[in-house]
Parts: structure tokens; sequence; C-alpha cells
């Protein structure tokens, strides 16, 4: 025998959780937003100026590895936030409720590709010693100096061996096109960074990791 008002109270109290996981949601995008735009640039703008000013005197490490800290500890809470958002979004979608606020970017492909072979170790430490020398710290480098570009190499599902340098390029503006499409529409201020734009290159086209041998 069927219970029509207990299936209503259900619905209704699934239908609540949803709105209010929605609310929250809302909530921690907006914190998300607050850190990227009124915390983690001025920080930074900080940390530079010190390090400009302070530059090899004796107060200069004793400010600006706290500073440095700092800034660090702000950018894994934007990442911790990030999880937190994507599993809220995930819990709604769950009950059965998607908006395109909350729904996840879909890469461009859409089948799971085979795991791709192992690269042997051989290979890698191969590939290591074709890198440039170690970016020299900020903290080291000469007053006045750039900052110098970060190099990588990554191997597609093909086997092919492909070279990335930071900075502003293709990539560069694909992870600019793949951040503005999410629900905050807040562009990291690494994403010419070499790890952050292969991160959604290999987002974008569902490249799976490559095991070691």
């Amino acid at each position: 025998m069927s219970h029509p008002r207990r299936s209503l109270t259900l619905v209704a109290s699934i239908e609540e959780l949803t709105a209010r996981l929605a609310g929250e949601l809302a909530r921690l995008t907006a914190l998300k937003a607050a850190v990227m735009a009124a915390v983690l640039p001025p920080l930074d703008e900080v940390r530079q100026a010190v390090d400009a000013l302070l530059h090899g005197t004796a107060t200069h490490e004793t400010i600006a590895t706290p500073l440095a800290h700092a800034h660090q500890g702000m950018g894994e809470l934007y990442q911790a936030l990030t999880v937190a958002q994507e599993s809220i979004s995930a819990a709604i979608a769950h009950q059965g409720v998607t908006t395109p606020a909350t729904r996840p970017p879909q890469p461009t492909r859409t089948s799971t590709p085979a795991p791709p072979p192992a690269v042997s170790a051989e290979r890698i430490d191969q590939l290591r010693r074709e890198l440039p020398p170690d970016v020299i710290p900020e903290e080291r480098r000469p007053r006045g100096t750039p900052r110098p570009k970060t190099h990588g190499r990554w191997i597609d599902p093909d086997g092919n061996t492909h070279t990335e340098v930071s900075g502003k390029d293709e990539k560069y503006e694909q992870a600019v096109a793949y951040f503005d499409s999410t629900p905050d529409q807040r562009v990291p201020l690494r994403a010419y960074d070499v790890e952050m734009k292969l991160a959604v290159h290999m987002r974008v086209n569902n490249i799976q990791p490559r095991p070691l041998q």
C-alpha cells in the first residue's frame, strides 16, 4: 500500500536539502572570489614590495619568509575551497538537480580513452637531463632581475615528447578560457605556469596520466 503523504514529505525534504546546498554553494563561491580578488593579489604585491625594499638586508628573510608562507597558505586555502565547491556541486547533482551555474564544464572529448602505456624511468631521466638548470629562488636573485621562465616536458598518449615554457601562449589562452567558464569565473594568478597550463590541457582533452615503469 502506497503512502502519498510520506512520498510528498520525502520529495519536499530532498528539495529543501538541495535548495540549502545550493545556498551554501553560492556562499562558498563568493568566499573563493573574495580570496582570489581581495586577499591573494594584495598579499602578492606586499611580498614583492618587501623583496624590492629589503633585498640583501638582515631583516629581509625574517619578513619575506612568513609572507611567502602566508601566500602559499592562501593558495592552498583556495584549492581546498575548490574541492569543497566541487563536492557540494556533486551532492546537488546527486539529488537530481543541476543548473548551468553548478554544472561542471565538460571535456571536449566524451569518450574515455584506453590507459596510455607506461613510460620507462630511463626516458624520464633523459628528459630531466634535457631541462635547463633549476630556477634560482626569488630571494637569491639579484635585485631587479626579471622572473625566469620555467620549463617542462610531457609525453602524449602517442609517445611524442612536448616542451612547455611558462608564459602567455596558446595553452595559457586555453587555461584562461577554461577557468572563465567555471561558475566563479576566476582565473588563477598562476594560469601561465607550466603545471597549470598542462593540467588544463589534459583535462580539456581528457588525457590520462601515464604510469612510470
